[in-house]
């Protein structure tokens, strides 16, 4: 091939190359926003299963108040939404919770809510004084509870020792159940009404632990 050429077919590259990247910097940034996957009724929180996630241009998000999906699961609408629609943020109320109940927030370790997001349920075990290791079994103490909302810390490096916060829906009687006692938060998405358990003393020390059991004190 004639150098000159070459040289030609690669000043045109390089120009191309620069227009592309020109155009990529004046493209706007995606703006990811929630958008309702079926009829959500008002005043009832919506699970995640009814929420996706759509990205539109800044300004549409910013000029319409749209909401993204984290801040919309768990919480109650003010007004009914038809499937398909964007949530704009002055619809959205705050956390459901039916007179009764309360929003318990618990603190716990990445670990012990592996799996668990807003808007759906979990079973709840309540960790041996002094953790498993000293052989005594756990206890289950709910199953089916909703979870409201959930805030952890960043994955990886030492924020994955720190603690973050999930928040649940307890009947008001069994919410001191769960000050104190250090628990772990399992996916229970079978579940659609709360069961609350009783859990067997536990065995004194010295003796084996494995009868240990619980037995249902109730739904919610």
């Amino acid at each position: 091939m004639h150098k000159g050429l070459r040289i030609g077919l690669a000043v045109g590259v390089a120009v191309l190359g620069f227009l592309g990247a020109a155009a990529a910097a004046r493209r706007p940034v995606g703006v990811p926003v929630a958008v309702t996957t079926q009829d959500i009724a008002a005043g009832a929180p919506v699970p995640a299963s009814a929420v996706t996630t759509i990205v539109v241009p800044p300004s549409l998000a910013t000029h319409n108040a749209l909401a993204p999906a984290s801040a919309v699961v768990g919480r109650a609408l003010r007004v009914p939404l038809a499937a398909g629609s964007t949530v704009p943020r002055g619809i959205i109320g705050g956390a459901a919770v039916p007179r009764g109940e309360v929003a318990l927030p618990l603190s716990v370790l990445p670990a012990q809510a592996a799996g668990v997001v807003a808007g759906e349920r979990v079973a709840i075990f309540a960790l041996p004084a002094g953790g498993a290791a000293n052989g005594q079994p756990g206890a289950l103490l709910a199953t089916g509870v909703p979870v409201l909302e959930v805030a952890m810390p960043s994955s990886g490096g030492l924020l994955a020792s720190s603690h973050g916060v999930v928040v649940v829906r307890v009947p008001l009687e069994r919410a001191a159940a769960l000050v104190g006692p250090q628990v772990v938060l399992a996916p229970d998405p079978g579940d659609t009404s709360q069961h609350w358990y009783t859990a067997a003393a536990p065995a004194p020390a010295g003796q084996a632990a494995g009868g240990a059991a619980a037995r249902p004190a109730g739904k919610g």
